[in-house]
């Protein structure tokens, strides 16, 4: 999903990759929509290079509820599945039980 950040375990950041933006009023929006969601800590929207950082209480909020509220303020967030093939797990020990999904 994210990267935690140190020091508190809840705590994330993460990239979003917006679509549709073509003015600074379209990331002010974007902005705005993502700093009224109960768990986000801050949010900067760059629009020259189409993104948003959003560092969010994780125990609060999630990206796919991050990632809806941008596309309730009107815009798209790219998101892909990535699924990689990893070997020499031995033990359950070694397997996590939740994917993960990282929008880009």
């Amino acid at each position: 999903m994210g990267s935690r950040l140190e020091g508190d375990v809840s705590k994330q950041a993460v990239e979003l990759k917006i679509l549709g933006m073509t003015s600074a009023s379209c990331a002010v929006s974007v902005d705005r929509g993502l700093r009224r969601v109960d768990g986000v800590e801050s949010a900067r929207v760059n629009i020259a290079i189409q993104r948003a950082l959003v560092t969010f209480d994780s125990a609060l909020v999630d990206a796919a509820q991050l990632i809806q509220r941008v596309r309730d303020t009107g815009y798209d967030v790219r998101v892909e599945r990535i699924i990689l093939p990893i070997g020499g797990m031995t033990c359950a020990a070694c397997v996590a039980t939740r994917p993960v999904t990282r929008p880009y």
